[in-house]
């Protein structure tokens, strides 16, 4: 059921060209949506912008618990910021 609920979602974003759905994740009443976006060229909103733009139609899903997260745009840093410093 979860997953039918998330294909309709995922059907919804016309920017996505590919996705999976895993469910059962943490348990049987569980699960996930990865969305892979169209080249940049071939879309108009942003990632940010349509994380935002499914935050209001998966509140209405009818008991799921489900909010839009966007990966760290570098790979594995997740935690706190990046710093740098740049002296000359």
């Amino acid at each position: 059921m979860l997953g039918k609920r998330l294909q309709i979602l995922k059907e919804a974003v016309p920017e996505m060209d590919r996705g999976v759905i895993m469910n059962g994740m943490n348990g049987l009443n569980s699960g996930m949506l990865l969305m892979g976006y169209k080249p940049w060229d071939e879309r108009k909103r942003t990632s940010e912008e349509i994380s935002q733009s499914l935050a209001g139609p998966l509140s209405k899903l009818t008991g799921v618990r489900a909010q839009p997260a966007l990966p760290p745009l570098l790979p594995g840093a997740f935690g706190p910021p990046i710093q740098m410093v740049v002296a000359g």
